[in-house]
């Protein structure tokens, strides 16, 4: 025991230093650097604005510290630096003998760039990766096989427990013994002591010890993941959380496996040669199932002619695990999507509610049978059929029709399906086909597949038909120019003609026409668009700037502005920069320039027909070399070819009224070319041409 109680300190150091020493204790600003062996004499520092070197010197029942700061030894005997050190004192021996420094221990000393806190952080971290370094040394040691250790046989098996529940659930058994096997009674405390390199006793004759047994690499594959399973549990233990119907087990005995723990485990014990035990049978050897389940059925008539049957075979030896994507069949496991699970263990929970292994099914059931319930039965399992029931089987090909009607207030849809004469309302309660003679086979795939696609949109069943409010215009829209081109791929649609005037189909496709007008001073570009005016067409033509998908006509039919016309309008407007006050009807004039934009880098137009006239400006100002023009005489033995071409080209402007500038690239060339225009104007005026040795010798030297 001190000589110092908490009450002593405060007196002998007030209790404005014993504040400032519990904060020294508390943001780890104190160390001990050195003590002897009886603990009586302490050498400490302490971390303040400078470090500060206390010394206590404990005499039985009595004390007394020194510290080299400049408050000792003033009003009160000690400082605040000793008050920390005696409270880190008292601290230390509350904390009991694993809070002392360890003997033999080198402890640096605090520096301004170091402060204790740093020191004692550093300590932690090299002592936190030191257990780690033992630990894994512990578990190396352990599995090393060695002629000094003996091999310890294991026998696991995997119980199947809670078969008859909604939620089965596996759980993990273990043996182990030298020569004679020994049921482990806790598993968890086992699989601890492993962990941690524990000797464990079983009985007075064997007592597991790390230094003397050790397993087979395949063992300890399986113990290292049942031991991440129990930290696991412990985890969901510790939190108050569990997975529901997964907590641990009552049975000490026995480990639960979480289903998310199943998939890598599953590998680990095929390899271990773990056993599977169902309850009230005999342990089977785990193994891994590929293909097909072993169930069977067989569809066949009764003898007096009147009924079916259904017999099933094998689905009471399947324990279907849902939670953990299998299927148990005899130790076998077999890995099964979630839908077939579900199936099987609806199927097991209905049929056994019954105990019925055979079903009789009357001939008003069996197409509904054969249609729906069979073919999941072959995603599951073999299915056989006598040939009676084969002979009566009917599969024609769907033929799938459409009728579309509308009123002044609603656009109406009915669906049936047609199959060899057989006409079904595909949104009629009750299959209205009484004849039992033979059994017709749907197409209930593509029959889902169309009433899905009616469902996504905004039609709303009213009894047998789809109606939808006229006024929804953008609904009416996606119907008729989205849904309607998609069914018909696999839909007869048969439209009334109250519903054909909805849709503005014109005999041609909307074109898109540019040409020069009869001055060749403009572009004039023609939208043309059968049985519409002009005036709708400007209307029509704002709609496509404003990005609307349909434009109305007054008698209400819809036009589609989606169309690629339309769309290649769009992007017209914004290459050529035009307005919206450009546009008044269906013609358009724009500077005869534009035309020139008509064209991309590749030479290809813009989904334009475009007229002769302007075709031909075009390519003369692609190839201005096609027009031809005759250079001045007393030019044309001293230009060069690409100094000719310049003149061609400001030639090709001049006589289509454009303007323009000879570019950089064709250096001096451009002053030929201007001077060579220049002398024809001036010829043309009937002046003299420029000559003499400051003109045509300066241009014969470029």
């Amino acid at each position: 025991m001190l000589a110092f109680t908490s009450q002593r300190i405060r007196s002998l150091c007030g209790a404005s230093a014993f504040k400032r020493g519990e904060e020294y204790c508390a943001y780890g600003q104190v160390m001990i650097v050195e003590r002897d062996e009886d603990n009586r004499y302490i050498e400490a520092v302490v971390q303040d604005e400078d470090i500060y070197r206390v010394e206590v010197d404990i005499d039985g029942a009595d004390f007394s510290a020194t510290c080299h700061c400049a408050g000792f030894g003033g009003y009160y005997p000690y400082c605040k630096h000793i008050a920390g050190v005696l409270i880190y004192l008292l601290e230390e021996e509350k904390g009991g003998a694993d809070r002392l420094q360890p003997r033999g221990e080198v402890v640096p000393i605090p520096t301004p760039a170091v402060s204790s806190r740093d020191v004692r952080l550093t300590s932690g971290l090299i002592e936190l990766f030191e257990q780690m370094a033992d630990s894994e040394r512990l578990k190396t040691g352990q599995k090393a096989a060695s002629v000094l250790k003996e091999t310890l046989a294991v026998e696991w098996t995997c119980k199947v427990t809670d078969e008859y529940q909604p939620e089965p659930k596996f759980r993990i058994e273990m043996k182990v013994g030298p020569n004679r096997l020994y049921v482990v009674q806790n598993i968890r405390q086992f699989l601890l002591h492993i962990e941690e390199g524990r000797s464990l006793p079983f009985t007075k004759l064997f007592t597991y010890s790390p230094k003397q047994h050790t397993f087979r690499p395949e063992d300890w594959a399986v113990i290292d993941m049942l031991i991440r399973i129990c930290g696991s549990e412990f985890a969901y233990d510790e939190a108050g959380r569990s997975i529901p119907g997964f907590a641990a087990s009552g049975s000490q005995r026995m480990l639960t496996i979480p289903p998310l723990g199943w998939n890598e485990l599953l590998p680990l014990l095929v390899k271990a040669g773990a056993a599977m035990e169902r309850e009230y049978a005999s342990p089977q050897p785990i193994q891994l199932g590929e293909g097909q389940i072993p169930l069977s059925f067989h569809v066949g008539s009764i003898d007096s002619g009147d009924a079916y049957h259904l017999e099933i075979n094998g689905l009471k030896r399947v324990v279907v695990m849902t939670a953990y994507g299998c299927a148990a069949v005899d130790g076998t496991i077999y890995r099964l999507p979630v839908r077939d699970l579900l199936l099987m263990s609806e199927m097991k929970t209905l049929i056994y509610r019954y105990d019925h292994k055979r079903i009789n099914i009357s001939p008003h059931q069996m197409d509904a049978l054969m249609e729906k319930v069979v073919p999941g039965l072959r995603r599951i399992g073999k299915v056989g059929m006598d040939a009676s029931v084969r002979d009566q089987l009917v599969q024609p090909d769907l033929v799938a029709k459409l009728y579309l009607d509308r009123d002044e207030t609603e656009l109406t849809a009915r669906l049936e399906f047609v199959y060899d004469g057989v006409v079904i309302d595909a949104f009629a309660d009750t299959d209205a086909r009484k004849d039992g003679d033979f059994i017709l086979v749907r197409d209930t795939g593509k029959e889902r597949r169309m009433i899905e696609a009616l469902k996504g949109t905004d039609f709303v069943q009213s009894g047998r038909e789809m109606v939808l409010d006229l006024s929804e215009e953008d609904s009416v829209y996606d119907i008729l120019f989205h849904l309607l081109p998609k069914l018909e791929k696999w839909v007869q649609v048969y439209a009334t003609p109250a519903v054909k005037q909805l849709m503005h189909n014109p005999n041609k496709p909307p074109k898109i026409k540019a040409d020069t007008d009869h001055t060749t001073n403009w572009l004039e570009i023609n939208f043309e668009l059968d049985h519409v005016s002009d005036k709708e067409i400007r209307k029509l033509l704002l709609s496509v700037i404003e990005k609307r998908k349909y434009y109305r006509l007054p008698g209400g039919a819809y036009v589609s502005l989606e169309k690629e016309a339309f769309q290649t309008f769009g992007e017209l407007y914004d290459e050529l920069g035009m307005k919206k006050g450009d546009i008044t009807g269906s013609r358009i004039h724009l500077p005869l320039v534009k035309g020139l934009q008509l064209r991309d880098k590749e030479g290809r137009a813009y989904g334009v027909q475009m007229g002769k006239s302007l075709r031909q400006l075009i390519d003369h100002m692609t190839h201005p070399e096609q027009m031809d023009f005759d250079v001045p005489e007393e030019l044309a033995d001293v230009i060069r070819d690409y100094q000719r071409d310049g003149f061609q080209w400001l030639k090709t402007l001049g006589h289509y009224r454009f303007g323009g500038i000879p570019g950089r690239r064709h250096g001096a060339g451009q002053n030929a070319a201007k001077h060579c225009l220049h002398c024809v104007r001036t010829q043309g005026e009937g002046r003299r041409a420029p000559s003499g040795p400051d003109r045509i010798p300066r241009i014969a030297r470029i």
